[in-house]
């Protein structure tokens, strides 16, 4: 069993979850997440401004994106504190961070390739 994470307010396209289990599903990742490297910058409410597509700087580029998060339903471990915390934000960087550290568990950190604005 693969948990998906969605971030209410991206866009995502029709390929991503395929594409993010394909190595969980091989065996090659216990958890997968897409590098930032694309911005759509909107204006809701605001018909004068034009929405813009934003190449990520470097920096920015070297990050994921914690509302991508795809991973076995075992890595989710309250017995080892492998779960999110009671926050409303940023409680998802926590995981992934705690996850990230777990020697146990193998992280791939995928090529948006056009599946997350």
């Amino acid at each position: 069993e693969i948990i998906i994470m969605m971030d209410d307010d991206d866009i995502y396209h029709p390929n991503r979850i395929p594409y993010q289990i394909q190595p969980i599903l091989n065996g090659n990742a216990d958890m997968t997440v897409l590098q930032q490297d694309i911005w759509l910058q909107l204006y809701p409410g605001d018909i004068r401004k034009e929405s813009k597509f934003f190449k990520a700087t470097p920096r920015m580029a070297q990050s994921v994106h914690y509302g991508t998060l795809a991973f076995r339903k075992t890595v989710w471990d309250p017995s080892r504190d492998l779960v999110y915390t009671n926050a409303s934000l940023f409680d998802e960087v926590d995981f992934y961070k705690k996850v990230k550290d777990d020697e146990g568990i193998i992280v791939q950190e995928l090529s948006n390739n056009g599946m997350h604005v």
